[in-house]
This record gives structure tokens, C-alpha cells and sequence, in this order.
């Protein structure tokens, strides 16, 4: 292989893992700014309340995004190359 080649190979798979980093870090992390926005509401229109609302425990709608985030930060790269070798041995095969 050539070095133009090899470079090109390098750069797709990094591009690969940090879109899938990145992916699961926003999925870990979208739920606590929409649970921000809902807490500074709860601030303005309703002062008199001694605490704040969302911050009491976790909604469901907070738990899974952070799991399938954590899941995907954790196994999205790996799943990746497992699907990739099935694709490449299934060619392979069939190319006798």
C-alpha cells in the first residue's frame, strides 16, 4: 500500500470513532441541558417554591438517552468493527 492510501485509511477510521464520541457525549449530555432550561423556568415562574423541580430525581426521560450514550461511547466503535469484519469475510467468501 502506498502512503496516500494508508493516510486515507488512518483519517476515515478517526473520523469514525470521534463522530461515534462525540454521537455519545451529546446523547449523555442533551437531557441535563433540557433539565437546565426546565429548572430555570421553575426559577422564574415560581419563586415562592423552596426547591427545584427537576433536580429532585431522574426522569425516564433523562436515564435512557445517558445510557444509550454511555452504551454507544463504549461499545459503538466495537459493534463498528465487528459489523465491518462480517461485510469483509462475507465478500471475501463469495469471491472463490
Amino acid at each position: 500500500m502506498d502512503k496516500k492510501k494508508i493516510k486515507r485509511i488512518i483519517a476515515r477510521e478517526g473520523l469514525i470513532i470521534l463522530s461515534i464520541i462525540s454521537l455519545g457525549l451529546l446523547l449523555i449530555s442533551t437531557p441535563y441541558i433540557f433539565l437546565g432550561i426546565e429548572n430555570f423556568i421553575n426559577i422564574i415562574f415560581r419563586p415562592s417554591s423552596g426547591r427545584l423541580l427537576g433536580w429532585v430525581s431522574e426522569p425516564l426521560y433523562i436515564r435512557i438517552p445517558r445510557n444509550i450514550g454511555i452504551l454507544l461511547l463504549y461499545l459503538g466503535y466495537p459493534f463498528y468493527l465487528i459489523i465491518r469484519f462480517i461485510l469483509w469475510a462475507i465478500k471475501t467468501l463469495k469471491e472463490e
